[in-house]
């Protein structure tokens, strides 16, 4: 039974939010991430060594919990983040060549889908198409609707330009966005998470609890503005955003038309120019 057809039950399921041993993930990559903070602060790390650090422990952890959920901790899980983590460590250190050379991001998402063919437990966080394919269009609406919407609010109240030129920053961006960064917070916040507290504390709750995760997780991504207005701006749009992909996946019982929500609200967001 996929995860999202599956009917509430308040009785059921575990206490706490987080299933059993998964304390065993948030160890394993979040050790890192504090000692990686932690020399970063004193100036011991390298930047190219920092970024792609950063994005293999924290995309990777992300990755590893949304697995875990399917899989737990077992050796499926094991091959399935290896290859994905192997994929990170690759794309992000070809990205350092140039903007271009980003794309080769895009190798997670492939070998996910390639995964979801092989373990079929993986298609239970919603990696399947939409049981109405008209969800498709209307998610990439939602998205583009609430990124236009930022731009012009962005644009008047804090003075910044949207400009689509230099392509490279914006090529970049776009390539982390859809390689890495809507791929593991959407299998995580929308599919892991929301499916499973959905089902143990009903829609309304799961959703907010989920996207305030979310948001949460993209506020300390230093690819976002440090000004505490902007963050204030972006925690607003942010949650909309996950409260809408939440709805996207109870209706369509698919991952994707959230994905594509989040990707047109970020593909508006990167023609910001300070």
């Amino acid at each position: 039974m996929e995860v999202f057809t599956s009917t509430f039950n308040s009785a059921a399921g575990r206490s706490g939010l987080f299933p059993p041993e998964s304390s065993k993930v948030f160890l394993l990559f979040g050790s890192p991430a504090v000692i990686g903070a932690c020399l970063w602060k004193l100036g011991w790390l390298p930047v190219p060594l920092a970024q792609v650090g950063g994005l293999v422990v924290l995309h990777g952890g992300l990755l590893a919990l949304a697995l875990f959920y399917p899989l737990g901790w077992s050796r499926q899980w094991a091959r399935a983040v290896l290859p994905a983590l192997a994929s990170l460590l690759a794309g992000g250190v070809l990205s350092l060549l140039g903007p271009w050379w980003g794309w080769s991001l895009i190798t997670l998402p492939v070998w996910l889908g390639f995964l979801s063919t092989r373990e079929p437990a993986i298609r239970t966080l919603g990696l399947r198409l939409p049981h109405e394919r008209w969800m498709l269009p209307a998610g990439a609406a939602i998205g583009g609707l609430l990124g236009v919407h930022l731009l012009v609010a962005a644009s008047r109240a804090l003075g910044y330009r949207v400009a689509l030129f230099p392509l490279g920053p914006v090529l970049a961006n776009l390539s982390y966005d859809l390689g890495v960064n809507l791929v593991t917070a959407e299998l995580l916040f929308r599919g892991a998470l929301f499916g499973d507290w959905w089902r143990r504390y009903g829609f309304w709750p799961a959703a907010v609890l989920s996207t305030s995760f979310s948001v949460l997780r993209y506020l300390i991504d230093p690819r976002l503005p440090g000004q505490l207005d902007a963050l204030a701006g972006a925690s607003f749009y942010l949650f909309l955003l996950g409260i809408a992909g939440c709805m996207l996946v109870r209706l369509s019982g698919s991952l994707f038309p959230s994905a594509l929500a989040s990707l047109f609200f970020f593909a508006a967001y990167r023609l910001f120019r300070q």
